[in-house]
């Protein structure tokens, strides 16, 4: 999990419009509230995301529970790498 939180950190600090320090960026940011992130940004960071993992996203909204924070976020990337291992 820890490989996964080093990338999606990486990818997100990218993604959002202002600076923001490595270890402000920490598992419980809320994705909307603490880094405004928003519908646009979202859609574009998951496409980098399947991207990086090799993985697909289903069912995806800003408000669904597997996206509230980046400790979610990773935990949805863990559980779809580990299905594509099967």
């Amino acid at each position: 999990m820890e490989e996964i939180f080093k990338k999606v950190s990486k990818i997100i600090k990218r993604k959002i419009p202002f600076d923001i320090m490595d270890n402000d960026i920490t598992i419980k940011c809320q994705l909307k509230q603490d880094l405004g992130i928003n519908s646009i940004v979202f859609y574009d960071l998951l496409i980098d995301l399947e991207h990086e993992f090799g993985i697909e996203f289903q069912d995806v909204s800003l408000s669904s529970p597997a996206f509230f924070d980046i400790g979610t976020l990773c935990k949805s990337i863990y559980e779809l790498v580990q299905g594509e291992l099967i």
